[in-house]
């Protein structure tokens, strides 16, 4: 009953945020980004029993396309907790293939932890998303999750770009 329950939500979730981003004015300056859903995959025993294969977030993805100066990173929104993982500077600057991130988590007592770090390892489909791709699928595997040693998470997420 409760997955039943948080899917629901995300569900109103995501068509709150449609809604918001068909109705907000888009400026020249602002970044490209996908927006979607993320379905858990596979959950290590060191994440705990808070997160489990088949939970669903919403999630937006920000590649980093040509000379922008804001590195990749990709949102994720559970029902009662989100966190934000941004590529860490160096290399491409790219969040896709392998690389480190910097996270930050919100969680569900509304306290925020910033700064740590991890790995992650995503396959994008298309492999370089631009600004003609009209969706994207990420498949994908994230280390340290939630400031967890040991944490490691799979998922797969649908998203379409707004």
């Amino acid at each position: 009953m409760a997955k039943l329950l948080i899917a629901t939500s995300a569900v109103f979730a995501i068509m709150g945020a449609a809604a918001i981003a068909q109705a907000s004015p888009q400026t020249a300056a602002a970044p490209v980004v996908w927006q979607g859903g993320i379905t858990i995959t596979s959950v290590s025993k060191k994440c705990g029993d808070d997160l489990g294969a088949g939970d669903f977030a919403v999630g937006v993805f920000r590649p980093r396309l040509g000379s922008a100066k804001q590195a990749s990173a990709l949102s994720i929104f559970f029902a009662r907790s989100a966190k934000v993982l941004t590529r860490k500077r160096g290399g491409t600057a790219k969040m896709h293939g392998s690389g480190k991130y910097v996270g930050t988590l919100i969680d569900e007592r509304a306290n925020t932890l910033t700064g740590f770090t991890g790995k992650f390892d995503f396959a994008l489909n298309p492999n370089n998303p631009g600004k003609k791709d009209r969706f994207l699928q990420i498949i994908g595997k994230i280390g340290d999750y939630s400031n967890i040693s040991g944490c490691r998470i799979k998922f797969n997420g649908a998203f379409a770009r707004r």
